[in-house]
């Protein structure tokens, strides 16, 4: 098969220096925006990976310096987490998404290939906020690994806004949110902060997130984003779900003596 082919070509040349796109110096010898290991960074990192949209919106991505095995650690929870978040796409381009990337991913993955078809193939009915029954399926997912590249997200987004590096010096706090612990912490998005960043839409709403940063001390933020136009990620209760990740980002001094 073709495919594997030019996989193992790019590979291999990835690693002879001789076929490496030069990078600006803008993101080569800094400091990694991922764990603060100064002057390591390798490598250009889109914030959100290019392998989350279609070609025609991967303009402008967010990228930040990165080490390799930062880069590398991140870019192992994509690989999953581009074949399986596609299958709750609510955005204009889930359906582009869901039939013109996601199959040959799936076919690269096998066993990853098998869980899911087990779980769509057993459609379940739901009720909707309007009171009405919804066809659906679920899709399992490991919940660390989306808390993990969300963290990944955040540290990024900190950077890229406030050139600020939180790694090791904070403590990021994902939270999905049920519609009565979102009564609890949406409204801070409307109180006056030192620095925020507004709605802001990547990818072709592949990603949608703002955040505002805390006046007293600049390494406490809070964010929120929804990916894919908001998809339904629930627990044990597939009748409780929730579309929006809230991100606390607290120092640790000030975290240990709450």
């Amino acid at each position: 098969m073709s495919a594997p082919g030019r996989e193992r070509v790019w590979l291999a040349r990835e690693r002879d220096s001789a076929f490496r796109l030069p990078m600006s110096k803008k993101y080569k010898g800094k400091t990694c925006v991922y764990c603060g290991g100064v002057g390591l960074s390798e490598t250009r990192d889109h914030v959100l990976a290019r392998e989350f949209v279609l070609e025609r919106h991967r303009s402008n991505l967010p990228a930040v310096p990165a080490c390799r095995r930062c880069n590398n650690t991140k870019s192992q929870l994509e690989w999953e987490l581009t074949t399986v978040l596609p299958f709750g796409g609510r955005h204009s381009d889930a359906l582009e998404v869901l039939s013109t990337m996601v199959p040959k991913r799936l076919r690269a993955n096998q066993a990853l290939r098998s869980q899911i078809t087990r779980h769509i193939d057993k459609p379940i009915w739901l009720p909707t906020p309007w009171g009405n029954m919804e066809r659906t399926s679920i899709v399992p997912i490991d919940t660390k690994q989306i808390e993990t590249w969300v963290s990944f997200l955040t540290m990024g987004l900190i950077w890229h806004h406030w050139h600020v590096i939180v790694a090791n010096e904070v403590d990021i706090e994902p939270m999905l949110l049920t519609s009565e612990g979102e009564k609890l912490y949406a409204p801070m998005f409307y109180l006056r902060a030192s620095r925020q960043v507004p709605v802001t839409s990547i990818g072709g709403d592949a990603l949608i997130y703002e955040g505002m940063m805390d006046r007293a001390n600049p390494l406490a933020s809070l964010w929120r984003f929804a990916v894919y136009g908001g998809i339904q990620l629930g627990g044990n209760d597939p009748r409780v779900r929730a579309s929006t990740y809230y991100v606390k980002v607290m120092p640790r001094a000030q975290n240990a003596r709450a």
